[in-house]
């Protein structure tokens, strides 16, 4: 596109004094109660005779291009030419394509046409009945979902808690006064109704156009899913469409195939796409997987491309925070804006946002990537591709190591402050001679070689974006090597901020909220806060704190050099725990490595204890992990212990309600391990003398886990259940002010007082 652009103003710049460049048009179409406002700029008009030009460039064959786009083209460039006509009374008109060649810009084609106004006219009355037909069909759905909310939404509970009251009201008022709200609201307060309730009601009011519930797990975004089924059971007429990732959805063989050749689901979906959406939205409210699958495989278009074209037709869209987060998707941010929608983004669990947008725009090139992307470039149609790729690699390895810096030497890593500009402009060059033959040939492509061009263009966005003025140190990029010779070179996101902040910005207001925003200054900072006493909000707990037990014994220590010394006395404490009441329990465990220990200690115990063992393990897809979680049922006459990973995926995003768990053991504050990068983020965080670059780099994303890991225990109101936090580190004042304003009620024991208190807790709550 920027290279469009640059050849566009190149071209026009050549023409002489005759010629008008970005002639501005305007045109009012008045239809029954419908006013249709168009504006633009073409291309280029001379105005004696008058002479309508639009000029096109790309990279393939000239001749071929014409072929596949001029109906599109010549209607654009018609559509120009009768506002001019119209504004000017000119009866005739010459309209005029030009195409450029990008890459070689002497290569043209021109194509002209006569044609007269009536020819226009008859043009623009057929194109403007068509579009008023399409609007009349937005603008029915819209009015009869605005009624629907009127007339039939409500609350979906017989109770509205207290907290999620004061929840709605906030949202409300976020969404009056355009601005962005960061709510923490506790487990159980019931908080997706409370989100989606009152944004719903705005939606109802006009105040917004639609609802983005954005979050980071298929769990949730289940959850989500059959709240808004009850409302739309109750005859609230609101579109609610369900987002898929392609991995998922695709159902071509070869997935990533994108082009008519290689896939039939991808031939002709244009033809017939507007009509396919009004079809599929005529007959359903709820757009999930299961509806969207069945509807494109009928109808052999490609599901994920439907889900994407659909959006933008339904009132809500629950789905992965990359759809807008994710560069890959900056498409959708520009047309949002071009679009002018007035769209409520939901962030749930936005505690997540800040680690997974980190990986989103972080990447790491392997030399041994790009021999092995040379080796898949053989043949004489490749030879121009791997002509750029040597000339890439050569630069690769001449990427320069800095070695005054000798601590990071010892590691054999060298920080790059700057990218060279030949390495940058042999980056542009590889991908172009990419794109050309991509275009003229995409079959030729094996899998991996596609994937390889993606990592290419993934580079060269992120060295430009770590290049912009509001981004300035807000990346790490560093080369790691062996014998002087370079391995890989990585791109580091290590302050995701500026971009969370552009994101936001795209939207008037935005909903940020999770169960644990703690701790909260560091997250309000991440996420794009500006004032915490402004636009931070902790909801009140609906829970009595006398059903809940939370237990610290810091009296062990878990720091790595220690774990082997202590594991003894943290086995005693959780068997201390679990056997004063017989139940389901999960113990989380700092590393896979540790929690090898543990099972053996616990397979030991199992052997004269009547207990239940079940261990996580390091790879478990998601049919596993429903079966781990199956072993946690009501009502258990028999003790079940669930032996799982601190941060890992049944740390979070789980919902055991009830007597299906209760208890929770989390061993260690969850400090990341060191690391090269860390230190790096820690290194950045300290820069700013207000905070505590370690706490930031390290403690609070561990105390986090900690906290996520506990939530698993309450899950509602009428839930029972007690917490046991291990480490000495809670003794140091960091900690202890974040079990204060987390955990105010908690206790700090020693290992013989558990069982006494425990067994007191669980008899005051028989």
């Amino acid at each position: 596109m920027e290279e469009g652009s640059r050849i566009h103003s190149s071209y026009q710049k050549k023409k002489d004094s005759s010629w008008v460049n970005e002639y501005p048009i305007s045109f009012i179409y008045e239809k029954n109660d419908l006013t249709i406002k168009v504006s633009g700029r073409a291309d280029s008009v001379k105005l004696f005779p008058l002479t309508v030009e639009e000029i096109k460039s790309t990279i393939a064959d000239l001749d071929e291009f014409f072929a596949d786009h001029s109906m599109w083209h010549l209607s654009q460039c018609m559509f120009y030419a009768y506002c001019i006509c119209k504004e000017r009374n000119e009866k005739n008109c010459e309209l005029l394509l030009t195409y450029i060649k990008q890459g070689a810009t002497s290569i043209m084609k021109t194509v002209s046409k006569k044609v007269t106004f009536k020819d226009l006219q008859s043009f623009i009355d057929d194109l403007m009945e068509r579009y008023v037909h399409y609007i009349r069909k937005i603008i029915d759905r819209k009015n009869t979902m605005v009624s629907s909310i009127k007339d039939h939404l409500s609350f979906p509970f017989s109770l509205i808690r207290e907290g999620q009251k004061e929840m709605m009201n906030i949202i409300e008022n976020t969404i009056d006064e355009n601005k962005k709200i960061y709510i923490e609201a506790p487990t159980g307060t019931g908080k997706t109704i409370a989100a989606l309730y009152p944004t719903i009601k705005k939606l109802g009011e006009r105040k917004i156009d639609s609802i983005y519930y954005l979050t980071s797990k298929n769990v949730i975004k289940n959850i989500a899913c059959n709240t808004l089924k009850s409302l739309i059971d109750s005859k609230v007429k609101i579109t609610v469409l369900e987002m898929t990732s392609k991995e998922n959805i695709c159902p071509n063989d070869k997935k990533g195939r994108c082009n008519p050749d290689e896939c039939i689901f991808a031939r002709n979906y244009y033809d017939t796409l507007i009509d396919n959406i009004f079809d599929l939205l005529s007959s359903n409210y709820l757009l999930n997987r299961e509806n969207i699958e069945s509807f494109s495989l009928k109808k052999e278009i490609c599901p994920h491309q439907f889900q994407l074209d659909i959006k933008r037709y339904c009132d809500i869209v629950i789905m992965d925070y990359n759809y807008i987060f994710d560069f890959h998707n900056q498409l959708e941010l520009l047309a949002l804006k071009e679009d002018r929608l007035k769209i409520t983004p939901l962030i749930d669990e936005c505690h997540n946002l800040p680690e997974r947008v980190k990986k989103m725009y972080s990447l790491a090139i392997y030399y041994s990537q790009l021999l092995y992307a040379k080796h898949l470039l053989l043949g004489k149609e490749f030879k121009k591709v791997r002509d750029k790729l040597d000339g890439f690699i050569t630069s690769f390895s001449s990427l320069p190591i800095d070695y005054d810096d000798s601590e990071n030497l010892k590691n054999k890593i060298s920080i790059i402050k700057e990218i060279p500009e030949i390495f940058y402009s042999l980056l542009e060059e590889l991908i172009d001679s990419f794109k050309s033959l991509l275009k003229k040939n995409p079959t030729i492509f094996s899998d991996k070689l596609l994937e390889f061009y993606f990592d290419l263009n993934s580079l060269k966005y992120l060295i430009e974006d770590s290049m912009r003025e509001d981004r300035v140190n807000c990346y790490l990029i560093y080369i790691m090597f062996s014998k002087e010779e370079i391995s890989s070179l990585r791109i580091v996101n290590i302050n995701p901020t500026p971009i969370i902040q552009e994101v936001s910005n795209c939207f008037p207001s935005v909903i940020y909220f999770s169960a644990t925003l703690s701790p909260k200054e560091y997250y309000h900072t991440l996420l794009g806060g500006k004032n915490i006493r402004d636009d931070l909000k902790v909801i009140s707990s609906p829970f009595d704190k006398k059903r809940r037990l939370i237990l610290v014994d810091s009296n062990l220590s878990l720091k790595y050099k220690d774990r082997n010394d202590t594991i003894s006395a943290v086995f005693n404490d959780i068997i201390n725990l679990v056997q004063c009441k017989k139940g389901n329990y999960m113990i989380f465990s700092p590393s896979f490595q540790y929690l090898s220990l543990l099972q053996a200690c616990l397979e030991q115990y199992k052997k004269t204890n009547d207990i239940s063992l079940i261990v996580q393990t390091s790879e478990m897809d998601s049919r596993q992990r429903e079966e781990f979680l199956s072993n946690f049922k009501e009502d258990n006459n028999r003790t079940t212990i669930g032996l799982v990973v601190l941060g890992g995926i049944f740390s979070e995003g789980i919902d055991l309600k009830g007597d299906k768990l209760i208890g929770a053991i989390v061993i260690s504050v969850g400090i990341p391990n060191i690391s090269f990068e860390k230190d790096q983020e820690k290194n950045y965080f300290s820069k700013d003398k207000s905070v505590n670059g370690y706490d930031y780099a390290y403690s609070f994303p561990g105390m986090n886990k900690v906290l996520q890991a506990s939530g698993r225990v309450i899950r509602s109101e009428e839930d029972k259940g007690i917490i046991l936090l291990i480490d000495s580190r809670y003794k140091l004042p960091l900690y202890k002010k974040l079990l204060d304003e987390s955990y105010p009620d908690y206790k700090m024991i020693s290992s013989d007082d558990i069982i006494e208190v425990t067994e007191e807790f669980w008899r005051n709550n028989r």
